[in-house]
This record gives structure tokens, C-alpha cells and sequence, in this order.
């Protein structure tokens, strides 16, 4: 369900209500493999920001992937070059 939650969560036109949450995701980050390998993978792309971030934000992620561990380090950085792709062709 955290799929579900995830794309329910990020929506377009909802920037002002959804400005915090992109930091608090980015708190969460040394945690989100806990669950284990999989899981961690998972809840990084699912829960991660599609809106309401900006390039700062994905510097701030690209740092955080960092000091994460591989399983969450690796989707997280993929996660931030796609965002960063959809910020682009947003103009």
C-alpha cells in the first residue's frame, strides 16, 4: 500500500499544503531500510517527493544518499536525476 500512499500523497497543485513534508522525508532516509534490503528500496521510490521540491532539495537528497546504506542510497539517486529530469520539462 505504500505505493498507493505514496502517489495519493505527491499531487500536482498541492505544493503550499505539501511544503514541509519533502524535509521530513529527507529525516527519514537513515531509517528507511530498517525493514530490511527490499523494503528500504521500496519505501525510498515510493515515498519519495514529486512535488512541492526544487533543486536545493535534490542537492539536500543527492547529500543524504551519501551516508545511506547502498539499498536505499542507490534508488534514492535515481529517484532525484528522474525528479530532477520532471522539474526540467516542467519549465
Amino acid at each position: 500500500a505504500v505505493f498507493e500512499i505514496g502517489t495519493a500523497f505527491w499531487r500536482p497543485g498541492q505544493e503550499h499544503l505539501l511544503a514541509a513534508y519533502p524535509q521530513r522525508y529527507l529525516d527519514l532516509v537513515p531509517t528507511l531500510d530498517r525493514g530490511g534490503m527490499i523494503i528500504g528500496s521500496a519505501y525510498t521510490v515510493a515515498l519519495f517527493p514529486l512535488f512541492a521540491v526544487d533543486d536545493a532539495f535534490l542537492a539536500r537528497a543527492l547529500a543524504a544518499a551519501e551516508s545511506a546504506t547502498p539499498a536505499v542510497a542507490k534508488p534514492l539517486t535515481e529517484r532525484a536525476d528522474l525528479v530532477r529530469r520532471m522539474l526540467r520539462s516542467r519549465g
